[in-house]
C-alpha cells in the first residue's frame, strides 16, 4: 500500500500473490549502491534480493517497527501495529495471510557469501516469464490494445503525498503506462480452469480497461486481484491524476511546480486533503 509505485516492492507484491517469495535473514546485505547494516538489537530480512526489511524487535514484532528498503536506498519505516491496523481497515487481512503462507522463510542467519546471487524462486519466475513471452501469439485477436482518454495522456509529476515521492513521474500514452501496453480482452474465460489457462497464456501482459476519466490494469497472471488505477479530477481548480490500488497511492500534476505547491499545502493536513478528494 505504501510503496505501490516502487518497482522493487511492486514486483515483490506481485510475486507474493503467486507464491514466489524467498525471505532470507542476514547479518548485513550489500546492494549495488548501499549496504543495509542493522544494529545489534535489530533483525534484517532480504526478500527476493530486491527488498530489505529491518525489524527493531524481532522477538515481539507487534511492539516494534520495520524499516523498508529497496535495491537503491532506505525508503522509510513504520510501526508494526499501525501496519496491522491499516491492512485490517482496508479488508486485506485475507491477502496478508495468503502472502505469509507463500513465504519461504530462512530462519538461520547467514552472510551474503553463503547465498547464491539470485534466488531459485526468482530464477523460476523469470524462466517462466521468458517461456511465456517466447510463445507465438495465437489468440485470434482476443487481446487488443485499449484506448486511453486524452485527459490522462502526457507526463505527470508526483506530489509528495500518500506513498508517492515528490518529483516521481508517470507517463501515459494512448494505450500504455510508462511504456507498457495495456490490453483489453475480447472474450474472458467462464471457468476457474479457463481463468488459470488465461493467466498462463498471457503471463506478463497488462490486462485492463479504460473510461473517459480513468484507466485500470493488472498483470494477466494476477487477474482477479486488486488492480492499479489512474483517474483524473480537479482539486482547488487544478487538474490532477490520482494513483491507487487498495487505497490512494499518489497524486500527480501536469507540471512540477503544482506538484511542489500541493505537497507544501497538504503534507500536514491529510484529513482536509482526503475530504477534498471525496474519501
Amino acid at each position: 500500500m505504501k510503496y505501490s509505485n516502487n518497482q522493487n516492492w511492486n514486483e515483490i507484491y506481485q510475486n507474493s500473490l503467486v507464491g514466489t517469495l524467498e525471505v532470507d535473514r542476514y547479518q548485513e546485505y550489500k546492494f549495488e549502491n548501499y549496504t543495509v547494516q542493522p544494529k545489534n538489537s535489530q533483525s534484517l530480512y532480504i526478500i527476493n534480493k530486491e527488498g530489505a526489511l529491518t525489524f527493531s524487535n524481532d522477538k515481539r514484532p507487534g511492539q516494534g517497527s520495520v524499516t523498508f528498503g529497496d535495491t537503491q536506498q532506505e525508503l522509510g519505516h513504520v510501526n508494526l501495529k499501525a501496519v496491522y491496523t491499516t491492512v485490517k481497515k482496508q479488508g486485506k487481512l485475507s491477502i496478508a495471510k495468503k502472502i505469509s503462507e507463500n513465504m519461504n522463510l530462512e530462519t538461520q542467519m547467514v552472510t551474503q557469501s553463503d547465498k547464491q546471487s539470485s534466488s531459485q524462486a526468482q530464477q523460476s519466475l523469470q524462466s517462466h516469464a521468458s517461456r511465456e513471452q517466447s510463445k507465438p501469439n495465437n489468440d485470434n485477436g482476443n487481446l487488443q490494445p485499449i484506448s486511453i482518454s486524452s485527459k490522462l495522456q502526457g507526463t505527470w509529476y508526483a506530489a509528495g503525498l500518500f506513498a508517492s515521492k515528490l518529483g516521481d513521474r508517470v507517463q501515459i500514452t494512448n494505450n500504455a503506462v510508462d511504456g507498457k501496453t495495456i490490453y483489453k480482452v475480447k472474450k474472458m474465460p467462464n471457468s476457474e480452469k479457463g481463468l488459470n489457462e488465461f493467466r498462463k497464456k498471457y503471463y506478463g501482459k497488462l490486462i485492463g480497461e479504460s473510461t473517459p476519466d480513468g484507466v485500470s490494469y493488472i498483470p494477466a497472471q494476477n487477474y482477479g486481484i486488486d488492480t492499479q488505477n489512474y483517474s483524473v479530477d480537479t482539486i482547488d481548480g487544478v487538474q490532477y491524476l490520482m494513483s491507487g490500488s487498495t487505497g490512494p497511492a499518489g497524486i500527480f500534476f501536469k507540471n512540477p511546480t503544482d506538484a511542489a505547491r500541493f505537497t507544501n499545502k497538504y503534507k500536514n493536513h491529510n484529513d482536509e486533503l482526503m475530504k477534498k478528494l471525496g474519501m
